[in-house]
């Protein structure tokens, strides 16, 4: 009649915690060397398992990612086992490719843009947004850097983790709302980029967006695809409208 699930174990040893053997009363057992009061293990006192938790190394449920327990670590995940997020919206205007500004041309005219509608919508750092656009010196991809975080719409719908992801070639959800989370597209559903699918810079930048030519060009994305037509759906005259991508660029 022993048994290793029952009070005496067929060495003829009391049942205990710690024997590596589930009994009665126990939901795990991990034997005395591996038992642990570690989030997740099995408790040694009690052989059961102990409540997993954010900081534990493991993707629990509930969670998205799993930070260190030191605080944020290096892909963007939070002490609450969420990532980082950055938001990421298209202008509700289109604007030629100078941006309408005959004083201050180019990327600064198109960063300021942004940051004043992120500003109106009260969104947070809203100083830190910029025109997602590609100057020949100054790529967007370069623009941004490197961030291991969440970049998702301003109804919080998830459009990449990671600037890695951002600039793959693919979203998990396409760019279409404006700062206030309205659909920003109309009949007009193009914005400037001078980017290709990987963030670099692509031939057409409209003289580093300073021109209104219609003999120069400029790469522009298609508002509302998630594929890589988003960045880079084809190159138009510099005097047509088109809408701009504003990204969030600091927390």
């Amino acid at each position: 009649m022993n048994s290793n699930t029952g009070t005496c174990t067929k060495s003829c040893e009391d049942a205990r915690c710690g024997d590596n053997f589930i009994q009665v009363g126990e939901t795990c057992d991990d034997g005395d060397a591996k038992n642990s009061l570690d989030p997740g293990k099995c408790n040694p006192i009690t052989c059961t398992l102990n409540i997993k938790s954010c900081g534990n190394g493991e993707l629990d449920e509930g969670e998205e990612c799993d930070a260190s327990a030191e605080g944020m670590d290096s892909t963007g995940c939070m002490m609450s086992c969420t990532y980082v997020s950055r938001t990421v919206f298209a202008s509700p205007d289109t604007y030629s490719a100078d941006f309408g500004d005959p004083d201050l041309k180019g990327l600064a005219t198109a960063d300021a843009i942004c940051r004043t509608l992120a500003k109106g919508a009260n969104l947070d750092h809203a100083d830190t947004f910029i025109a997602l656009l590609s100057t020949p010196e100054h790529p967007i991809n370069d623009r941004i850097g490197e961030f291991m975080g969440e970049y998702a719409d301003t109804l919080s719908a998830r459009v990449a983790i990671g600037s890695q992801a951002l600039f793959s070639g693919a979203l998990e959800s396409a760019i279409v709302l404006d700062q206030f989370g309205a659909n920003a597209m109309a009949e007009n559903t193009l914005a400037w980029t001078g980017s290709d699918p990987s963030g670099n810079s692509s031939a057409a930048t409209c003289d580093s967006w300073q021109s209104t030519s219609y003999e120069a060009t400029g790469s522009v994305g298609a508002l509302g695809e998630a594929d890589s037509s988003w960045i880079q759906y084809s190159d138009f005259p510099c005097n047509i409208q088109a809408h701009l991508y504003c990204v969030q660029n600091g927390n």
